[in-house]
């Protein structure tokens, strides 16, 4: 009533016969099932692709950690080398100072050989191999371990040696890096 007050006009709707009515609900069924089968397979594919994609990053990380250990072996390998041949270095000085007294006193033009210089403790970088190993602190165990080393080796020295090694730390050394 209110809606023939207002002016508007109402029109009737139609029937529609059963068997178009059938027709087209089957139609809309048929469709939408389409439809939804597609997005289903859609989705699927997706999903698929992205967990493909992130396996390959896995597996591009595991292969980049794998080289990262082997240089890191590889760097520690040169780094106990290095120490070996400074330890040399240091025996064979001792042993040249210790070898002639008259050289020391009196020196022969060209004879005289480069020191060996400590570098200074301040300006070593520690290597650190895993960063998952770091703890809280930021040092890692394998980074204690060198240190308990250093200190073995330190312990062996003669004081005399220690002395050297404190006057020379004092001195310039040339920097690589």
């Amino acid at each position: 009533m209110t809606i023939w007050a207002s002016g508007y006009r109402v029109r009737s709707i139609k029937p529609i016969e059963a068997e178009k009515a059938l027709k087209d609900g089957a139609e809309i069924a048929g469709e939408s099932f389409v439809v939804a089968v597609t997005a289903a397979t859609v989705i699927f594919e997706y999903n698929r692709s992205s967990k493909s994609a992130a396996r390959k990053a896995e597996e591009k990380r595991e292969r980049i950690r794998e080289d990262q250990k082997k240089l890191n072996a590889k760097l520690n390998a040169l780094d106990i080398r290095l120490k070996a041949i400074e330890d040399l270095v240091r025996q064979q000085q001792r042993i040249e100072d210790k070898k002639s007294l008259l050289t020391q006193i009196v020196p022969v033009g060209g004879t005289e050989k480069a020191k060996y210089v400590e570098p200074p403790k301040e300006q070593l970088v520690p290597i650190i191999d895993n960063d998952e190993d770091v703890s809280a602190t930021g040092i890692n165990e394998e980074s204690d371990s060198v240190k308990e080393r250093q200190v073995a080796i330190d312990s062996s020295r003669t004081p005399s040696e220690k002395e050297n090694d404190q006057k020379q730390s004092h001195s310039s050394w040339w920097k690589f890096w």
